[in-house]
């Protein structure tokens, strides 16, 4: 389990205080703060992973691209959050919120790079989804990026990934 800080590309390890330190992951082999680690040693869990409720059919750009790029394509996908790439690597994100309403066409013409989150949040695909829930509420986020062994971009957790995922478990009582 691993949540990173992005800025411009670059990935660094990040540990919560806040989260417990028993660690559950995944029974394949798995990113641990960049070690690979073999399958005997990994304990097999009933938790819920990243991996298992992230959403798979990203939408992307790059940093160079226009807020009206962003725009058209939050409306025809009806998503907030456009994470964005450069060769393989996630240097950002854009969200609706970094889009102010009421942009005039010129203003549309800015290049993402210009408005979007510079620092992002990042999980690996073994981070539990107990852990995903407590930063989003901690750190008062609604979309975590999903990065694989070889830190590319393989998916997206948003708010609504979790009530999906809650509504088709069952986890509401009735």
């Amino acid at each position: 389990m691993a949540f990173y800080i992005v800025v411009k590309g670059k990935l660094t390890p990040f540990q919560f205080q806040y989260l417990d330190n028993k660690v559950t992951v995944r029974m394949e082999k798995t990113l641990i703060h960049g070690e690979t680690v073999a399958k005997k040693n990994i304990e097999r869990s009933n938790d819920i992973f990243a991996i298992d409720i992230m959403t798979t059919k990203l939408v992307t750009l790059s940093p160079a691209a226009r807020i009206k790029d962003a725009e058209a394509l939050m409306v025809k996908h009806k998503i907030h959050h456009i994470p964005l790439i450069i060769d393989t690597k996630l240097t950002g994100l854009i969200s609706k919120k970094d889009i102010a309403e009421g942009m005039i066409d010129f203003e549309k013409e800015i290049r993402l790079d210009k408005v979007m989150s510079k620092m992002i949040l990042a999980a690996s695909e073994s981070t539990p989804l107990r852990h995903v829930a407590e930063v989003f509420l901690n750190e008062n986020i609604n979309s975590l990026p999903i990065l694989d062994n070889d830190f590319l971009l393989t998916g997206i957790i948003t708010h609504r990934d979790i009530l999906r995922w809650l509504l088709d478990h069952q986890k509401f009582t009735k």
